[in-house]
């Protein structure tokens, strides 16, 4: 039998023909024809160089450096860079490798989104254009690069973002084998230059890089995990700081006014941590769109509470009541016991060195900690958040739960939401601790939600509890529904109990209503104020010799404006001696006004050469003419 020619079967150098065995080795194709079946090998691999030319790497996404924020007006991938003092450490290290021709590793070593990889791409721009870059990822990362790193061409920066996946593997001695054969890449001249390029968070640094104790297990020191990565890593630590200060904080000021991402981090990161608000952004965005049913709807209560005029810090308490007014009752009834344990776990894992959508705040060492725990949804979330109808348990929750301080923004915000039943009782609450003005708006409210009877019916309530003011306020829903003999009974029962209004209000709406002996029979029994307001009424009536007797009483009680109206009283009259007699008296008594007004009166009546006696009286040592002029 003749072999299959290459006609018939391209690319086949080889083959094995049986009948009804398979002789030689196994292979991966072949035909069949009746009894006889051939088999051949498949071809061998091509050898290829891994990476890829670094002029072909556009996308900064393919080597993991995290999307910024976006902002109306931004352009780019990327936001500007503004360098700091590790990059030029970073670029100095490769200058020297491409300049050398000798291999080098650098390691840039910081917490998470603080720019260490946003710095290694910056630094892939200063390559020739004849270097290549490998990402070692697959089929995973450590397996990729024992599997590939002895094919690695000259000039190749080897790209080891999160070093920590490919130099620790628990378990496995994996990670040793890496940084063995990393070490080897480094020393082979045939294979120079290369650069080892990566990133890595401290606390893994410190576990690859610290020299292991001593002590014993059993019989024998304990292994040494990280031998080989802590000789790879030796002096190889570029360390990268958390926030910008000093001179790159002002480079980041004067860079940011032609980039509106960075003008936006400024404006609100916190603490200088411009890199992690730039990078956190959008895992924040990411992590809040894709939260669990209950994670979310804790967020959403947050956001609500805080668009409703709610402090920066919510309390447990409240998170745990309004929650669950944003899930469904088929969602409900699936979640677990510790369904909000649960949400605030998801919701306050940091997002690339940001906070999470909710996270709790922690008091400061020598400051109080407050009662329970407090949380605080993030900025962003609050700058993009939209506007949504509220829940009613929501406006529960948030009346119950909300610190005093934070409740007169909030009922105005229910006001301007047209749910009066809910404002009543928010201004009910601030009214409890005494806010005067929350009152009457509360009975407001509760008459627009629930109608006059029950307003009138909280007050009242509130009025026998020994506030007057509640007792004003029904009275004077009362008279405004026409309720006016009701309305006394409320007024004269504030005004008893002290309300200088309650008390004007009352004597008014008994002289309406045609009981002016009662309302002087009432007013005498009181003090003061209620004097003047008898002689008020009496002298509206005609009857100003009676009115002079209330307006004595007054005066002689202290009260300045019962004196005006006695004098006016009494002038009109024609008692002006009468008057004088009264303001001699008082006069002697010290009252500094007295010998003033005398005067006036007398001028008035026609006597001005008493007047002028009793101005000197009045007058102050050193100064001009006692000639009274006006009312005192």
């Amino acid at each position: 039998m003749e072999p299959v020619g290459e006609g018939d079967q391209p690319g086949l150098a080889s083959f094995t023909a049986t009948t009804g065995t398979t002789a030689g080795p196994v292979v991966q194709a072949g035909h069949v024809h009746g009894d006889l079946r051939v088999e051949y090998p498949a071809p061998a691999r091509a050898p290829s160089t891994p990476g890829r030319p670094v002029r072909e790497i556009d996308d900064p996404g393919d080597l993991e450096v995290h999307p910024a924020i976006e902002v109306p007006g931004a352009r780019g991938r990327l936001p500007s860079y503004v360098d700091r003092a590790h990059d030029e450490v970073l670029r100095a290290r490769v200058r020297q490798v491409v300049d050398t021709g000798r291999s080098a590793v650098a390691v840039l070593v910081g917490g998470s989104s603080t720019g260490k990889t946003r710095a290694c791409w910056e630094v892939l721009q200063m390559l020739p254009d004849d270097w290549r870059v490998w990402h070692p990822i697959e089929p995973g990362r450590p397996e990729s690069v024992v599997d590939a790193v002895g094919d690695l061409s000259p000039r190749t920066l080897v790209w080891l973002n999160e070093t920590h996946h490919y130099l620790l593997t628990p378990g496995s001695s994996l990670g040793e084998e890496v940084s063995a054969r990393l070490r080897a890449l480094l020393r082979d001249p045939a294979r120079a230059p290369v650069v080892v390029l990566g990133t890595i968070w401290p606390e893994y640094w410190a576990e690859l890089t610290t020299t292991p104790s001593f002590e014993q297990d059993g019989d024998r020191p304990k292994p040494d995990m990280h031998a080989q990565a802590r000789a790879l890593l030796v002096d190889s630590g570029i360390p990268v700081p958390d926030s910008f200060d000093g001179s790159a904080l002002g480079t980041l000021r004067s860079t940011a006014w032609r980039d509106p991402r960075l003008a936006h981090a400024l404006s609100y990161a916190e603490d200088g941590r411009i890199t992690q608000y730039l990078a956190g952004v959008p895992a924040l965005l990411e992590r809040y769109d894709n939260a669990p049913v209950a994670a979310r709807a804790v967020v959403d209560a947050a956001l609500d509470a805080r668009r409703l005029g709610h402090g920066v810090l919510l309390s447990h308490e409240y998170l745990q009541s309004a929650a669950p007014h944003y899930i469904v009752d088929d969602q409900w009834d699936l979640l677990p016991d510790d369904w909000l344990a649960d949400a605030l776990r998801y919701t306050g894992a940091p997002c690339r060195g940001s906070r999470g959508p909710l996270t709790r705040v922690r008091a400061r060492p020598g400051r109080a900690e407050p009662d329970g725990h407090r949380y605080r949804v993030a900025d962003y979330l609050e700058q993009a958040g939209g506007d949504r109808a509220v829940p009613d348990g929501v406006w529960e929750a948030l009346t119950a739960h909300a610190p005093l301080e934070d409740l007169p923004r909030i009922g105005l915000a229910a006001r301007r939401a047209s749910v009066p039943a809910h404002a009543a009782r928010i201004y009910a609450r601030l009214a409890e601790a005494g806010d005067a003005d929350a009152l009457f708006i509360a009975a407001d409210q509760f008459r627009r939600a629930h109608g006059a009877d029950h307003a009138i019916a909280w007050l009242r309530e509130r009025a026998v509890g020994g506030d007057p003011r509640a007792a004003r306020g029904a009275a004077d829903l009362l008279h405004k529904t026409g309720r006016a003999e009701e309305a006394v009974t409320w007024y004269r029962f504030a005004a008893d109990a002290g309300d200088a209004i309650s008390l004007h209000t009352a004597t008014e709406l008994l002289v309406a209503l045609g009981r002016e002996d009662e309302a002087l029979r009432w007013l005498g029994a009181l003090g003061p104020t209620a004097a003047r307001l008898g002689g008020d009424m009496l002298r509206h009536a005609g009857r100003l010799d009676e009115a002079v007797t209330w307006y004595r009483r007054a005066a002689e009680a202290g009260d300045p404006q019962s004196t005006h109206a006695l004098m006016s009283s009494l002038l009109r009259l024609g008692h002006v001696d009468e008057a004088v007699a009264w303001l001699r008296r008082r006069h002697g008594e010290g009252d500094g006004r007295a010998a003033r007004l005398a005067a006036y009166l007398l001028l008035k009546a026609g006597r001005p050469h008493e007047a002028a006696e009793w101005g000197k009286l009045a007058e102050p040592k050193g100064s001009g003419s006692a000639e009274p002029t006006q009312s005192p």
